[in-house]
């Protein structure tokens, strides 16, 4: 168990300080044995000639080397400890940015925040517990053997003490293991309720029953992880009370066992009270953070399951490739992708066959869950694809290339987040910025200083407009709106459709628009219509039935 968690900490701490951390702690748990063996030679040299002169200097360069290396240590432990969480904390961020959709779709959210988040900080804090038993360990392995060339019998009495407390610990590993697994899952079950409240604030304030099941829920929760973490404390609490309880027994040994086998020489008995009274210390901070470590394993576990996740699901990308220069044409040859939400069920799209053209305006319609945003996924490469091919200009889009391929597209899909600043946008021009707010009729509500809108918090619909402010100032070849008029009023979709498209091909752009509304047809070059998973045809707005203009696969 310790082995797997310094095991952990090994592979990483940061490899400039893993040997220093490890020279440091042997010469600082060696310093506390100094000082031990300095004070029982001494106490056995008083009545010698010169034993001030000679001792007091060795006890005080001892003493001065066990303070500065209990200085030293610590502080380049910890600086170890927090190098690591911060490298943790970047790569498990770095990783989740290199995965699919999919992946942080089919995870719990709330289990994704608690790995990065509340692990990584108890990691940190049982890391530093363990660097500091490091010493200690050390300092044990070279006194006991002390008690037992001064006294064999009292040796083997401390050994089987000791071994008392580890063996109650370890009896209670899979008690404490249980109830931490418990906790924690509560505690992720709690996260999930919170964001509801908060996500779903509204649909609870109109709904009295609703509130109710949802609050009772959550006082459930709530109820079984207290009754739980009082649980485990208790089991602590018993761990803390051994430990006490078997340092007095030690000292007790000593001072009872000694006489009675006979073998009461006070010299001894200093010397032997010297070593168990210098080791208590250490003894307790092995054995008393066992159960901390025992609920740390959980942390370390999930630590280690995400991030070989994450290292599984990694996209191989080539994330320094150059951003695409413009194209004419992006082909969709007998393309099939599957998206789901868990391995036993999903949406089937395609095949598909489709292609693209720079500088026109598609129209995407159909019923609710026909295909539209799926294909929206595939077109912009956020979603691989199981079978046929993507094309630029007639060349394959390797996996390698899906980074930079990427970068043709800006996109507002149904569900979207707005950053409180422009990552990724460091020369935006401010009056620029401006100008689309006016345009979008959004200068009343919100404004662009330092990079960033000044708010955020705005109706649906004109936190929507505000996500096509971004795209605009992105300006990028490929637009892409999903169902992005779905939540306008009739004087901002009248905006959109005669007057931002227009200008959007005018400049050059390509645009792909999924609507229910099929009023507006007339405004867009071609339209798709997709029905289970598939296209059923591609038309060109005004052309008849019977036109060869209209494809249907």
């Amino acid at each position: 168990m310790v082995g797997k968690l310094f095991s952990f900490l090994w592979r990483n701490a940061p490899h400039e300080l893993r040997l220093p951390v490890v020279v440091l702690a042997f010469l600082t748990g060696l310093s506390r044995d100094g000082l031990l063996i300095v004070t029982n030679a001494a106490a056995s040299r008083v009545a010698e000639p010169g034993f001030f002169a000679l001792w007091l200097p060795i006890f005080g360069v001892t003493l001065v080397a066990y303070a500065a290396l209990h200085l030293i240590y610590p502080v380049t432990a910890q600086t170890l400890v927090a190098r690591m969480a911060a490298a943790l904390r970047l790569r498990l961020t770095g990783r989740l940015l290199q995965t699919t959709p999919l992946f942080v779709q089919r995870r719990e959210h709330g289990s994704l925040y608690h790995v990065m988040t509340t692990d990584v900080q108890v990691v940190t804090q049982i890391g530093r517990t363990l660097l500091e038993m490091l010493p200690a360990i050390v300092f044990l392995a070279i006194a006991l053997p002390q008690i037992v060339v001064l006294s064999p019998p009292v040796a083997a009495f401390t050994v089987l003490v000791m071994a008392g407390g580890v063996l109650g610990y370890y009896l209670q590993r899979r008690a404490i293991s249980g109830l931490a697994r418990r906790i924690r899952a509560l505690e992720i079950r709690y996260f999930e309720r919170v964001n509801d409240v908060i996500a779903g604030f509204r649909e609870l304030k109109l709904h009295r029953p609703r509130r109710r099941d949802l609050s009772e829920e959550v006082e459930t929760i709530v109820g079984e992880a207290r009754d739980t973490r009082i649980r485990m404390e208790r089991r602590y609490a018993l761990g803390e009370v051994v430990v006490h309880t078997l340092k007095f027994v030690l000292v007790g040994g000593v001072v009872f066992l000694l006489p009675l086998l006979g073998r009461a020489d006070g010299t001894v008995v200093f010397q032997l009270l010297t070593v168990i009274l210098f080791s208590l210390g250490p003894f307790e901070a092995v054995v008393s953070e066992i159960p901390g470590i025992l609920r740390a394993m959980v942390s370390f576990t999930r630590i280690d399951e995400l991030d070989a996740d994450l290292a599984a699901a990694a996209t191989p990308e080539d994330e320094d490739r150059p951003a695409p220069g413009p194209f004419h044409t992006l082909t969709l040859e007998g393309v099939t992708a599957r998206w789901s939400t868990d391995a036993d069920h999903g949406f089937e799209l395609g095949p598909i066959d489709f292609e693209l053209r720079r500088g026109e305006i598609v129209l995407v319609v159909g019923d609710n869950g026909s295909g539209k945003t799926t294909f929206l996924s595939v077109l912009t490469g956020l979603l691989d694809i199981d079978a046929g091919r993507v094309l630029v200009d007639g060349r394959p889009v390797e996996d390698r290339d899906r980074a930079a391929h990427r970068d043709r597209f800006s996109a507002i899909f149904t569900v979207f987040h707005l950053f409180y600043r422009l990552f990724g946008l460091s020369r935006v021009d401010p009056d620029h910025a401006r100008a689309l707010l006016r345009r979008l009729q959004l200068d009343e509500v919100t404004d662009y200083v330092d990079g960033a809108f000044t708010r955020l918090d705005l109706s649906s619909g004109q936190r929507r407009r505000l996500a096509l402010a971004v795209v605009l100032l992105e300006n990028r070849d490929v637009v892409v709106l999903d169902e992005f008029v779905a939540d306008q009023d009739p004087g901002k979709r009248d905006l959109f459709f005669r007057s931002l498209l227009p200008e959007l091909k005018a400049a050059g752009k390509t645009v792909v628009v999924t609507t229910h509304d099929l009023a507006w047809v007339p405004f867009c070059d071609r339209l798709v219509r997709f029905s289970g998973g598939r296209i059923v045809s591609i038309e060109t707005p005004g052309a008849g039935p019977d036109d060869e203009t209209v494809r249907r696969p």
